[in-house]
């Protein structure tokens, strides 16, 4: 271990005597685990030690600040278990009779260069899937796009922790090694992003109910109260939609039975669905259904139970094709 200087050099030590009969690479792992741990908690220490150092507090504190006002603002319900991995970490181990040692080390310039790479490809990685996701938002795609954002969250944290170990590796750490300005304008990125979407999707509900000369306005609220758990917000406005839908229904007289007494009233809704896209003015869907209702009643009666059994069925189309 003197060829490993602390001064060039994180290492960490484990030895372990096997008893008769012990598997011997399971007391290798052991000590390899070990040596790692010594090894890792050396770190630790040292990043401890530069975050108390006031000279060097400022960076620090200021790369904390653009990660703590993302997690504070949108992950308050949000756990994020961090395990510090330790890039270009090198274990060797041996056995001498009934001792098994391992040794782990890294030398603080490759560790340097190997974190410096990996804060690079993290951020490059979530610029990626951001382009991605505002992509499906211009294409009015924002269920798609809500769920691909969601646990972009937790990619932050890991970049922060090798933000942390460059700054204690690198006496030199500056704001430019660090990417701070790239990962401040990432973290900015999404927050716009998760506000744009946090009002869920914006569907031009327009619905022409005919019943029989009155307008049945129950379908075009049941219809909304099935799409709200999705998170959609109804306008009136084409221009602010993600989603135009369009639905026209007209009850008719189809026949009346009688069985004694008894008269049964029978109509028919007849009904036309489409459904736009309209960031592209794309209509993704379009459709035609009759619905034949009953009642002892009388006409208006069975158009209402026809009105009744339709509603649910384009609601149903609605959710599967703005959630494509």
């Amino acid at each position: 271990m003197a060829f490993y200087p602390t001064n060039v050099f994180f290492s960490g030590f484990a030895m372990d005597e096997l008893r008769p009969g012990a598997d011997v690479e399971a007391g290798l792992e052991h000590v390899k685990a070990a040596a790692r741990a010594e090894a890792v908690s050396t770190i630790q220490v040292y990043v401890q030690s530069v975050k108390n150092d006031k000279t060097r507090s400022e960076s620090y504190q200021t790369m904390s600040k653009y990660v703590e006002e993302v997690y504070q603002q949108f992950s308050s319900n949000t756990t994020i278990a961090t395990k510090m991995d330790i890039p270009g970490l090198k274990i060797d181990s041996y056995k001498k009779g009934n001792i098994v040692a391992a040794f782990a080390y890294v030398k603080k310039s490759d560790l340097k260069r190997q974190l410096e790479k990996q804060i690079t490809m993290g951020l490059t990685r979530i610029e990626t899937q951001l382009d991605n996701i505002d992509e499906l938002m211009n294409n009015g795609q924002k269920m798609e796009a809500r769920k691909r954002l969601e646990p972009i969250i937790n990619e932050f944290m890991p970049i922060e922790k090798n933000q942390e170990l460059l700054i204690a590796v690198d006496a030199d750490a500056d704001a430019e090694s660090l990417q701070l300005n790239d990962a401040k304008a990432l973290q900015q990125r999404y927050a716009k992003m998760r506000t744009a979407l946090k009002n869920g999707i914006y569907v031009a509900l327009h619905c022409n109910n005919d019943l029989f000369g009155s307008s049945y306005d129950t379908m075009t609220e049941q219809i909304k109260g099935n799409l709200a758990p999705l998170g959609c917000t109804f306008t009136n406005n084409d221009s602010e939609a993600d989603w135009i839908v369009t639905i026209n229904t007209a009850a008719r007289e189809y026949s009346q039975s009688n069985f004694g007494s008894v008269s049964t009233f029978y109509a028919y809704v007849d009904s036309k669905i489409s459904i736009k896209n309209a960031k592209t003015g794309q209509i993704i869907y379009a459709d035609e259904l009759s619905i034949k209702g009953g009642d002892t009643n009388d006409y208006i009666r069975a158009g209402v139970a026809g009105y009744k059994e339709l509603t649910p069925q384009w609601s149903k189309i609605i959710k599967e094709q703005i959630q494509q």
